[in-house]
């Protein structure tokens, strides 16, 4: 991202754009939501600010990002959130969270819950190895 984009980006987001966080711009880098090995362009409305641990949780235990109305939405994995209910950040915002526009394809802020705190747990459980498999059921 270039120098006015994580200017524009601090703006918006205000620091890290997961649900709860509270770490300021400084302690955050760029997320393209879109990865960009996967094609993800480098424009603001494919790019959230991130910090360290949240980006590790994109990256390693399924958590999912959109940008809607300006804003990072975060959806959990199915195992945390079975509804896959998608939440924002307002950690960083005094005052009431801005105005909604209706879109069909944007949650009502009503129906989004807010400043949720993200589980305690940070990845999902831990995955057996397939020698790890094979030694466990090894029969001879």
């Amino acid at each position: 991202a270039t120098r006015a984009q994580r200017r524009a980006l601090t703006l918006r987001d205000l620091g890290c754009s997961a649900p709860g966080c509270t770490r300021t711009p400084k302690w955050t880098s760029v997320h393209h939501v879109r990865w960009w090995s996967r094609g993800g362009t480098t424009d603001l409305d494919n790019l959230t600010l991130v910090c360290a641990t949240h980006h590790r949780l994109i990256h390693q235990a399924g958590w999912q990002v959109t940008i809607r109305d300006n804003q990072a939405w975060w959806t959990l994995p199915e195992w945390l959130d079975p509804e896959q209910t998608p939440r924002r950040n307002t950690a960083h915002t005094t005052g009431p969270p801005p105005h909604h526009h209706h879109h069909t394809d944007t949650p009502h802020q009503s129906d989004v819950p807010e400043n949720t705190t993200p589980p305690t747990f940070a990845s999902p459980p831990p995955r057996t190895s397939a020698a790890d498999h094979a030694e466990h059921h090894n029969t001879t």
